[in-house]
């Protein structure tokens, strides 16, 4: 399952995600004149729900809770930017469908990143990179199956438009739009290391395509160096195996809050 979490890199601990962050920061800061640029970091929490289907089955999740770091760093039109999520543990899911079940539950983490230009006041455009890890865990498929676990990173290049469409003298509300035409994964199927069998290890693995819609509407109230940012994100992601079958189909609804910190000129 990749994306009811959508968001989320497996193993990625709070540590890693500072340790990128500031890395991220480090290399900008030595690329560029001391003062020349601007940093935003952001703390945001969300609350994830959404549906999976795959294979006949739908699987939900209701107000996961997620913690999302993300960064920008800019000077005059241009601007980088990434956000980073992850899951806390493995998110239990809910399945509709007793005999073929979709996952019971989903670790999974999400990495952002791109280059931005600000075409005028209002407008910007993007291009970055899109990464998602998952691993899930499956109940016996049938009466007589075992239990099983699937894993898969996607990867795909990322095409943004963000606008402002109104403002006050503290607030400015936002529109995003991202879209990953095309997303690539390979699919692997395996059984857990404590399997009662003994015949853990590799089931099978198969390549996967797809893409991604990633939309979002959000409110930034400002008081000089702090904000608060508070809205909504919808996406919606659909993999694929060779000749065009369904290997999933994910909708997630995710509002959110945040309250960042600007620094430098």
């Amino acid at each position: 399952m990749r994306l009811l979490s959508h968001f989320f890199m497996k193993g990625l601990s709070v540590k890693t995600l500072l340790r990128c962050s500031a890395l991220f920061l480090v290399v900008f800061a030595l690329a560029r004149p001391a003062g020349a640029a601007t940093t935003r970091i952001e703390v945001r929490a969300l609350l994830v729900n959404g549906t999976h289907v795959e294979n006949g089955s739908t699987s939900t999740v209701s107000l996961a809770p997620a913690p999302m770091l993300r960064v920008t760093t800019s000077e005059k039109r241009w601007a980088l930017f990434a956000e980073f999520t992850s899951s806390l543990g493995h998110t239990p899911v809910s399945s509709t469908d007793a005999f073929n079940p979709g996952p019971t539950n989903i670790q999974a983490s999400y990495l952002n990143a791109a280059l931005r230009y600000r075409i005028n006041p209002m407008t910007s455009i993007g291009i970055g990179e899109t990464i998602i890890n998952q691993d899930s865990n499956y109940p016996p498929n049938g009466f007589f199956g075992e239990p099983f676990a699937q894993a898969s990173r996607l990867v795909g290049m990322r095409y943004e438009i963000r606008s402002e469409i109104y403002s006050t003298i503290h607030s400015r509300w936002h529109v995003d739009l991202a879209v990953n035409p095309h997303l690539s994964a390979n699919l692997v199927q395996y059984e857990p290391t404590n399997d009662a069998d003994g015949d853990e290890g590799v089931r099978f693995s198969a390549p996967e395509v797809g893409s991604q819609v990633d939309a979002s509407l959000s409110n930034r109230v400002r008081n000089r160096r702090y904000s608060l940012t508070y809205g909504i994100r919808y996406i919606n992601l659909s993999m694929f195996f060779p000749y065009h079958q369904l290997a999933d189909r994910d909708a997630v609804v995710i509002p959110f809050i945040g309250i960042a910190r600007s620094f430098g000129h």
